[in-house]
């Protein structure tokens, strides 16, 4: 179940994600991988990008893998949104290293 939500998430699938979410048991729901990708369907609903790639770096199981495939999306999207509110001030490059999970510059 979290790989499917992974990829519809990766699909801009939310009427199937929701679909899916009214079938999923109270259990299925507790389990972590699927805690998880719920969790980062949320983060990217909210836009809160610091969560989203904290989440892809604690990512259970071969999530990660599967958030890979999507990954520089958002970090480009997050990086046009920093882009337009940090314009009038200087960003760290290691601020944004550290926020967007690069391993390395």
């Amino acid at each position: 179940m979290a790989y499917k939500i992974l990829y519809y998430l990766f699909c801009d699938m939310e009427t199937e994600i929701i679909r899916m979410l009214k079938h999923l048991t109270p259990e299925e729901k507790r389990s972590e991988p699927v805690s998880h990708a719920l969790q980062a369907r949320q983060a990217l609903a909210q836009g809160n990008y610091g969560r989203f790639f904290k989440l892809y770096r604690t990512s259970p199981n071969l999530g990660g893998s599967m958030m890979e495939i999507f990954i520089d999306k958002h970090r480009i999207l997050c990086l046009i949104r920093l882009s337009l509110a940090y314009m009038a001030t200087n960003v760290d490059v290691a601020f944004l290293q550290h926020l967007l999970a690069f391993d390395s510059l």
